[in-house]
């Protein structure tokens, strides 16, 4: 396990395992040194969360009428999350990747990351 500290991670917070062990993992990132453990979670972070916990081979070819808002570093994982069956869009053609994911997109994308991901193998 690499040595990967958060400048925004207290060594003693109950979590603080946790997102070592997942930044170890290539998991997660964070971003300007930071983690922001308290922070809310967008739609294409957690596909991107997901994506890397999976493994699955990138993907192109959005199709989403918000596609041009994904953001670089979260396109190939939303589009390999989509072509597996993993996630949708919203209903309504687009994907809001910049909406903070609810509790109920939470639940299926873990169940989907289960069932159709390979992570329950």
């Amino acid at each position: 396990e690499k040595d990967i500290a958060f400048a925004d991670v207290a060594d003693d917070a109950w979590y603080a395992s946790y997102i070592k062990r997942a930044a170890s993992a290539g998991i997660a990132q964070g971003a300007d040194g930071q983690f922001r453990p308290n922070g809310e979670v967008t739609r294409q972070d957690a596909a991107l969360f997901v994506f890397r916990a999976l493994g699955i081979e990138a993907s192109e070819g959005l199709t989403f009428t918000d596609a041009d808002q994904i953001s670089d570093y979260a396109r190939s994982a939303v589009a390999a999350l989509t072509k597996a069956g993993i996630i949708n869009g919203m209903g309504d053609g687009t994907y809001s990747p910049a909406t903070t994911l609810t509790r109920a997109q939470a639940a299926q994308l873990i169940y989907g990351a289960i069932t159709k991901g390979g992570a329950a193998s």
